[in-house]
């Protein structure tokens, strides 16, 4: 990146509780809260991280307030719904004193923005908290929505929406820079109190409800583009729900809702009272009684809007807001490469030798190189391969013994932003087999596509030899110059040392190769 605010040679600050607490961390490690008051859940997110270098999600609380319960056309907070908010408030403030989080940022966002009674509320909150609450504009909503899209999707040209209780923002952007941002007061919670109230939906407040999003989002300009990217509970809600009904093990950020899913789903919820919505695999009974308003939001902007599918971002505004301190002083703060960040983050995250890492990649990918016309293969196994040497041993940090199985899952359940579901799932397959025996895809098959198993076979072979010839972590091996025949393939390893110990486990472990590409293999030793 090119804009490190600070490095990890920084003078630590006076250590806290939770930095005691977390022993594991690199001096200069920092700490943020972020509470985020929306309209209808609040949220506590805790950061720990060094400038510019890496972060980690340490804690999460959220809880449903519902705060904008019962304004309708008043536009008055009512008293039942700031009590709730203010139980909340004191609980996230009294979590962080307890783990030592003293920097906070604490926003409020379209409820409390639109209330008469908004600023007094507020008011409160700083009285009886201590917290200093910021609300945010629409504008700025959008924008910090936008911050947390393009630095964790490859994303340049499109739209970000954000489906929140109160509000939905829409921002377009085109080559990573945000164009224009806007909100509008058509959020899931407002709509379901303005046109949803029978229980099951009758069928003429569902057709009103749909030509008043068609009348307002008809008037948004520039309502499309290369790509739609949404997030919010809604979008949230239904990516779970359609993962549910493919028995999906994937990660929610990165999944891609098609339009054909999103109407399926909207007739689905619509056909079900709320008690049964709640059974749906994948809704959360507190969401079930507005998820319907915040869908036909979605539906109604992917069909104006033209865009045949959604991608989800499980980051929001919380993030967006991070990425701001993270990246300072840099204006916009973006990551400059997204996927690599992300592999580097791990890295710094469960530590390792990194050394071994990149001539393990270094290694992987100059076997790839070489074999081009043997393999077939592009730029997308090329880079799922490179992931995968960086993060190989990563495991390690939990234990030597089955940490090729450690890996993986430190690959499926840490984020790596820019990176799909199904290349997530190829990294972490390869990091699995880097090993001894056979292939094994289990758990996985769901997030693959036809022709992955057999890329899994070809290039965890590739990665495998590139291990053994990185079995001393010295670099004795600095290279490899690759020979083939019509059935045979020669494997030099240009060597600056005695590297018999590395050559030696290559030919007891190329066993994989030879099954991948029905062609023998030999490494012999040649000299750098």
């Amino acid at each position: 990146m090119s804009n490190p605010a600070s490095s990890l040679e920084e003078a630590p600050p006076q250590e806290t509780p939770l930095q005691a607490k977390w022993t594991y961390e690199p001096a200069g490690t920092r700490h943020l809260g972020i509470i985020d008051l929306g309209s209808n859940t609040a949220r506590l997110v805790i950061f720990g991280y060094v400038p510019g270098q890496y972060f980690r999600i340490e804690d999460v609380v959220r809880e449903r307030v519902r705060l904008s319960e019962g304004m309708g056309e008043s536009g008055v907070l009512r008293a039942e719904p700031i009590k709730r908010a203010l139980a909340t408030l004191k609980l996230f403030k009294l979590h962080c004193d307890t783990e030592g989080v003293a920097d906070i940022i604490c926003v409020a966002t379209a409820a409390t923005r639109d209330a008469e009674n908004g600023a007094s509320f507020l008011a409160r909150v700083q009285a009886e908290t201590g917290l200093t609450p910021r609300i945010l504009s629409g504008e700025e909503e959008a924008y910090y929505g936008y911050l947390a899209a393009v630095n964790s999707l490859t994303f340049g040209d499109g739209v970000v929406i954000d489906i929140g209780g109160g509000s939905v923002e829409i921002t377009q952007v085109a080559e990573r820079r945000l164009l224009r941002g806007q909100s509008l007061p058509l959020g899931a919670v407002r709509l379901t109190e303005r046109f949803l109230k029978s229980d099951p939906v009758k069928k003429g407040e569902f057709n009103a409800l749909v030509d008043y999003l068609r009348a307002q989002l008809g008037q948004v300009e520039g309502l499309g583009g290369a790509a739609l990217v949404g997030m919010g509970g809604t979008i949230r809600a239904l990516a779970k729900m359609d993962r549910a009904s493919q028995n999906r093990p994937d990660h929610l950020h990165g999944h891609r809702l098609t339009r054909a899913t999103v109407d399926r789903l909207v007739d689905q919820v619509r056909a079900l009272p709320v008690a049964r919505r709640s059974n749906l695999t994948g809704l959360s009974a507190d969401r079930a009684d507005v998820i319907l308003g915040g869908a036909v939001g979605l539906q109604t902007i992917m069909a104006l809007g033209g865009f045949d599918a959604c991608t989800v971002s499980n980051q929001g505004i919380r993030e967006g807001l991070f990425y701001e301190r993270f990246l300072a002083p840099a204006d916009p703060p973006l990551l400059d490469d997204i996927r690599e960040f992300g592999v580097q983050n791990v890295m710094r995250l469960y530590g390792g030798n990194r050394g071994h890492f990149q001539r393990t990649r270094d290694l992987a990918l100059s076997l790839f190189d070489q074999l081009t016309e043997l393999h077939g293969y592009g730029q997308f196994e090329r880079d799922v391969l490179g992931a995968a040497a960086w993060l190989h041993d990563v495991g390690v940090s939990v234990d030597y013994w089955e940490h090729h199985l450690h890996s993986a899952y430190i690959i499926l359940n840490v984020p790596l932003p820019g990176w799909s579901p199904r290349e997530i799932a190829l990294i972490a397959l390869l990091a699995r087999n880097h090993r001894k025996g056979g292939i094994s895809l289990e758990g996985l098959e769901g997030a693959l596509e036809a022709g992955d198993a057999d890329r899994v076979e070809q290039l965890a072979s590739l990665l495998r030899l590139a291990e053994y010839l990185e079995r001393g972590k010295t670099g004795v091996v600095e290279a490899v110059r690759v020979h083939q025949g019509s059935d045979w393939v020669q494997i030099e390893a240009l060597t600056n040392g005695d590297a018999s110990i590395e050559i030696w486990e290559a030919n007891r472990n190329a066993d994989l190769f030879h099954k991948a590409f029905a062609r023998t293999v030999e490494i012999v030793e040649g000299v750098a």
